[in-house]
């Protein structure tokens, strides 16, 4: 492949004077290692952090996010063999607002697990770490063949003996590759949003794992010529990523963007055609065996209102943790851009032109796949951040953006380093404007290699985790604070106040509505009713509440659980329609409140029917505030760590598995401190 005369991994064609090519070369490949493997150091001490949190959510048995009791169910019904999608005209009040690809590839677990989230968390760690795998693949194949031909020494019939570099230069162009491969699937695995989202039982990692999947088969062989296996696979993947979550629509759509780039229009509308058979046929298949219900769950009932004000905190957000990133990845977007510009004229040196030809597609229109096929993925998932405006959005609308930032800046700064410099002109035939050529290349990859180290920097904790808080710089207080230990968190406290919880629905008959489902489930009882959404159902007049309210204002639960008090004022995120609050304001008294000291989670709130308000003084139940039931909570939370459980929390009602504090290896920290 023909190179330009600025490229680290030079050809040997070149005008000016061999001492001056040799040093140039030296100095093109060795630089960028030295930022590069600093990046790489201290984001490997960062990847201590995912590993943490789903290490201590696999052994917390109850939610940490408000749906991942709902997914549970979905999974157990379909393993009881029961179905998904049944109408909301009748209690339960339920929607299943994704496709059913996660509760079915969890269902086989629930048969054996029963009521546990650890198996659906082991699929979303699991999908984390097989995305993380699915970057590195498609940074290190968006370098062409030849390029890998003349790293590992292999001579090619179009290339002489003499076009292979030195051996020493060799060896440092594979190891900017490699140590790219590292690093970009790092900053996606450290990524706020992913912090959050690993440790859930959530759809949002399954479907961005099978997304990359599919780009990196795409990119190796679905966008070369004559490579139909290669183009069916990434159907298949991208198919099973809608299956997964209906809107993961990002990454096939790149590849058709790319095929149109590449100038080969029936291979893009083959590629379009195949993905509406694979999208459609599964569609129809599940609407005419619910009805059309499943249209209903999916689309109809997703569509909730827009705060578009509220991007202006994402917005601040964003650039307050990632502003390093930000300003790497615009200097490499203007720098593709250009490249197109230039592409487009027409403005390539002879030999790449006779490269790209010998590669099957017209000089124009054969580019990198940095620019025809992760730029365009990059775009397409920055316009879709408009949707953190939707009620309800969270984090898991960040992931699939992060990934993809993730690839663009690996495979960008690989072609940059000299990867790929497939739009690089000579000085002969060039014309019009030169981005990343000369002085303005090495001066834009020394501002990206900058910003890696910072962006790392400023998230490496500089004291161990046991010191004292007044030890951290401010800066990096805030930053840490922010991204690894505001996420809700399992904690002693919530462990032993959830089994508190599920003890009460199981010494009351009747019918409970719990805001997490996960108690209901725990205790035996049926889930019947979905906060959230059936309140946003309500409100925009889609779904009748009144037999709800009129269950409520009689009497009809025997227990209401609630994360917020009903009793108080305030928005409450939309989950208690007005008639729901006053309804239970009404009829039903506060028994007791459980305070769960644990980051994200709160308290729970406990409503008893007025009528039943004096069934606590029971035999075996101690009155509301009494003093005998203070002293009883607080006996309840004593912990306990015998020399020969190893590890294990010895809690009151059984042993619970936790990860083991380094900095408090007799146990003598209060009960509600982190399970971390």
């Amino acid at each position: 492949m023909t190179r330009n005369q600025d490229a680290p991994d030079l050809s040997p064609d070149s005008s000016v004077s061999a001492g001056s090519t040799g040093c140039r070369r030296w100095l093109g490949a060795v630089w960028p290692l030295a930022p590069l493997a600093l990046t790489a150091f201290l984001m490997t001490s960062l990847a201590r952090y995912p590993v943490e949190r789903v290490r201590a959510a696999l052994y917390f048995p109850y939610q940490l996010d408000a749906e991942e009791g709902h997914i549970l169910g979905q999974a157990l019904r379909l393993a009881k063999g029961e179905g998904l999608y049944c109408s909301i005209a009748s209690p339960p009040y339920l929607v299943d607002n994704y496709p059913p690809l996660y509760p079915a590839l969890w269902s086989p677990f629930a048969r054996f697990a029963g009521v546990s989230l650890a198996p659906g968390r082991w699929i979303s760690a699991v999908a984390a770490l097989a995305a993380a795998l699915g970057v590195s693949v498609v940074i290190l194949g968006s370098v062409e063949k030849g390029e890998w031909r003349r790293l590992l020494g292999w001579r090619t019939r179009e290339a002489g003996e003499d076009s292979l570099p030195p051996p020493a230069l060799r060896i440092c162009r594979a190891g900017q590759l490699i140590l790219l491969a590292w690093i970009c699937p790092l900053l996606f695995l450290t990524s706020r949003s992913l912090l959050r989202w690993v440790a859930y039982t959530r759809v949002d990692l399954l479907a961005v794992a099978l997304s990359v999947w599919g780009l990196a088969v795409f990119g190796l062989w679905g966008r070369r010529r004559g490579q139909r296996r290669g183009l069916l696979v990434a159907v298949f993947l991208f198919g099973l990523a809608l299956v997964a979550k209906q809107t993961a629509i990002a990454a096939p759509a790149a590849c058709f963007i790319c095929l149109l780039l590449s100038g080969r229009r029936r291979a893009a509308a083959g590629f379009a055609g195949a993905m509406a058979g694979v999208v459609g046929l599964p569609i129809l298949l599940f609407c005419a065996m619910t009805g059309g219900r499943y249209w209903l769950h999916t689309v109809v009932y997703n569509r909730n209102v827009m705060h578009w004000h509220e991007l202006r905190g994402w917005t601040w957000m964003l650039w307050a943790l990632y502003a390093p990133l930000l300003v790497a990845v615009a200097v490499l977007f203007l720098g593709v851009l250009g490249r197109v510009r230039m592409a487009a004229r027409g403005v390539l040196s002879d030999g790449e032109m006779a490269c790209r030809v010998s590669d099957g597609a017209a000089p124009s229109k054969r580019l990198s796949p940095a620019v025809t096929l992760y730029l365009p993925y990059l775009v397409i998932n920055s316009f879709s951040l408009a949707s953190l405006a939707k009620m309800g959005s969270a984090e898991n609308y960040l992931l699939e953006p992060a990934c993809a930032g993730a690839i663009f800046l690996g495979t960008s700064l690989a072609d940059l380093l000299g990867g790929d410099s497939s739009c690089s002109a000579s000085r002969a035939t060039r014309s019009g404007p030169r981005p990343f050529v000369g002085g303005s290349r090495h001066f834009a990859a020394a501002m990206v290699l900058a910003m890696l180290p910072w962006h790392a920097a400023r998230f490496t904790p500089c004291v161990s985790p046991g010191a004292q808080i007044e030890r951290r710089p401010r800066i990096l207080l805030g930053i840490e604070l922010n991204l690894f230990l505001s996420a809700p968190q399992p904690t002693v406290s919530a462990l032993t106040q959830g089994r508190r919880v599920v003890r009460e629905i199981q010494a009351r008959p009747g019918p409970v509505l719990c805001e997490d489902p996960i108690y209901a489930l725990k205790a035996g009882r049926p889930v019947l009713f979905q906060h959230f959404i059936m309140t946003r159902l309500a409100a925009e007049g889609k779904w009748d509440e009144g037999p709800l309210i009129a269950q409520l204002k009689d009497g009809g639960f025997s227990l209401v659980v609630t994360n917020v008090d009903l009793a108080g004022e305030g928005v409450y995120f939309g989950r208690y329609s007005p008639a729901f609050r006053q309804a239970v304001r009404d009829r039903y008294t506060l028994l007791e409140k459980l305070d769960r000291k644990a980051p994200g989670l709160g308290s729970i709130f406990l409503h008893v029917p007025l009528s039943r308000r004096n069934d606590d003084a029971a035999p075996g139940r101690f009155p509301a505030n009494s003093r005998l039931k203070k002293n009883a909570h607080k006996a309840e939370k004593t912990v306990e760590r015998p020399p020969s459980t190893g590890g294990r929390l010895s809690v009151r009602g059984g042993a619970v598995p936790v990860c083991p504090d380094p900095t408090d290896p007799l146990g003598e920290k209060e009960a509600g401190g982190s399970l971390l």
